[in-house]
């Protein structure tokens, strides 16, 4: 996996949790394995090595996401950078025909996102200063 920073727009969701908890690799692979869809946390005391969760990230991030969320059925985002053309394109630092030809888009595209400065969601200043404290990392 490439660095990137422990923000809510590269690690949206449960993935942001899990990153900031030092669990970085364990929220990507989650979120390759069953991004885009929910999963069921199960109970702390219920968790072992055979549960699903436990076999896709491990025990200690299991542990930690079902400390925080057990019991419940939580939605698993894609991690930024996959599957959204339109963060990437934002992000990109070149000009207009690189970012197209390096996302296999087209330039109108990339002109058009640009222009409207993409949805306020996935821009970093909006989300992280607002961002509540975190019970699963004390942050």
């Amino acid at each position: 996996m490439d660095e990137r920073p422990i923000t809510p727009e590269w690690f949206p969701g449960i993935l942001y949790e899990l990153a900031r908890a030092g669990f970085v690799q364990e929220a990507a692979a989650l979120s390759e394995a069953r991004g885009g869809r929910t999963i069921d946390i199960p109970l702390r005391e219920r968790l072992t090595d055979a549960s699903a969760l436990a076999r896709l990230i491990g025990m200690p991030a299991a542990g930690a996401v079902s400390e925080r969320w057990g019991g419940t059925r939580q939605y698993v985002p894609l991690r930024g950078g996959v599957g959204s053309k339109m963060r990437n394109i934002l992000a990109h630092p070149g000009g207009t025909a690189e970012c197209a030809r390096d996302l296999q888009t087209s330039e109108q595209w990339v002109r058009r996102v640009r222009n409207q400065g993409g949805s306020k969601r996935w821009r970093p200043s909006d989300c992280e200063a607002s961002r509540p404290a975190s019970p699963l990392t004390g942050g």
